[in-house]
């Protein structure tokens, strides 16, 4: 069995239910990532999570709840005088999204420096595949990114496939400048990069997805899947260049995972074996079924019925 560790915030999501009420659950970018990526690979790939928490009883409930999933949590940290980020998100009719955060004091800031603190060289072995977003980047403190390089240039020297999503989020940054520097670091380090359209329109003024694979064919970096919403999402390695046509979906209900649904049903495809067009394909039925349910991870017997529908 493959072992991905994937490095990140779990939140506390807040979303609408109806007018007044509010249902929490949890969530974030690598949080949604990781849960698709065990269920739709349950006996191919071990899924463990790389974060921090507090010792309160909402992280308390995190865990277990990514425990539920089967997803393994000894790489969870605890910090005893921080605790869980929160998020809340707003729905336009079309099923666009909007976000307010509170994670100023969210203990995933500091992984890095407990991970170096508490960890055991003697006792970890370097996994298959690190995953990683720009998300993941932006909420480290600053002087904590050094321990996160050396961390991924240590695995990759061990033979462990490196991933990135560059999902960026203007607000996280104190500047474009940062920003770009720490990409830059990562489209380096990476072995494959799944970037949107939307990422690098809003980072680098690119405008179409033949300039994101022109501007990221200047690394070497085996594997490149850009997205683009219901456009064909293109596949570029060293051996294939493919476009990939999608079926639009016609009610959309809440986008809040797209990306990080279709990234881990993806990851999982290719752990199940499936070559990258079909796995492109698996993932993109697996999106657009989440972009139709509200919130960022569905019930677990109601997307574990639809994925069994969709293996035939």
């Amino acid at each position: 069995m493959k072992r991905i560790v994937i490095i990140g915030e779990s939140m506390l999501e807040l979303s609408p239910a109806s007018p007044g009420l509010w249902q929490q659950s949890f969530a974030g970018d690598v949080h949604s990532l990781a849960v698709y990526l065990k269920r739709c690979a349950p006996e191919a790939i071990q899924v463990s999570f790389m974060s921090a928490v507090g010792v309160d009883a909402a992280s308390a409930e995190l865990i277990s709840s990514l425990q539920q999933e089967d997803i393994d949590t000894s790489l969870i940290y605890k910090h005893l005088s921080k605790t869980l980020g929160l998020y809340m998100i707003n729905n336009t009719p079309s099923g666009e999204r909007s976000f307010q955060y509170w994670r100023n004091d969210s203990a995933a800031k500091q992984v890095m420096h407990l991970h170096h603190a508490q960890f055991s060289a003697a006792t970890f072995t370097a996994p298959d595949q690190v995953f990683f977003s720009g998300i993941s980047l932006a909420i480290l403190e600053k002087d904590s990114r050094d321990l996160f390089w050396d961390f991924i240039h240590r695995l990759k020297q061990q033979g462990t496939q490196v991933i990135f999503d560059p999902n960026y989020r203007a607000k996280l940054w104190s500047s474009v400048e940062n920003c770009k520097a720490q990409y830059e670091l990562a489209f380096h380090a990476s072995n494959l990069v799944l970037p949107s359209l939307e990422d690098f329109t809003n980072l680098y003024q690119l405008d179409s997805a033949i300039a994101v694979s022109k501007f990221l064919s200047a690394y070497d970096i085996d594997e490149i899947i850009i997205k683009d919403g219901p456009a064909p999402i293109i596949y570029q390695s060293n051996q294939e260049q493919l476009e990939v046509a999608i079926e639009p979906v016609t009610q959309i209900i809440d986008t809040t995972a797209a990306g990080d649904s279709f990234n881990g049903s993806y990851l999982a495809a290719r752990a199940r074996g499936l070559n990258p067009e079909n796995a492109i394909r698996f993932a993109a039925k697996i999106s657009a079924l989440v972009i139709q349910h509200k919130g960022a991870i569905l019930n677990r017997d109601l997307f574990m019925r639809h994925l069994i529908k969709s293996a035939h």
